[in-house]
């Protein structure tokens, strides 16, 4: 996955990267640096598994990590 399909999937989930940088415990310069290095592996297996996730279940997930959404 690269960077500009990372962020199409995060907007199709509506979620911005500085919560993606929360739900998955890394700082938001880290997240945001993947625009010029290589996007880890297991960041876009996880982005997978979260857009096949039922919408209703994908927001609660959202909401138990994030507590905002």
């Amino acid at each position: 996955m690269d960077y500009m399909n990372f962020r199409k999937s995060l907007k199709k989930m509506r979620l911005t990267v500085k919560d993606f940088s929360k739900l998955i415990g890394f700082t938001y310069t880290s997240v945001t640096r993947w625009n010029s290095t290589e996007i880890p592996y297991w960041v876009g297996n996880f982005v997978e598994t979260l857009e096949l996730l039922p919408l209703e279940q994908r927001e609660k997930f959202f909401q138990e990590k994030l507590g905002e959404k």
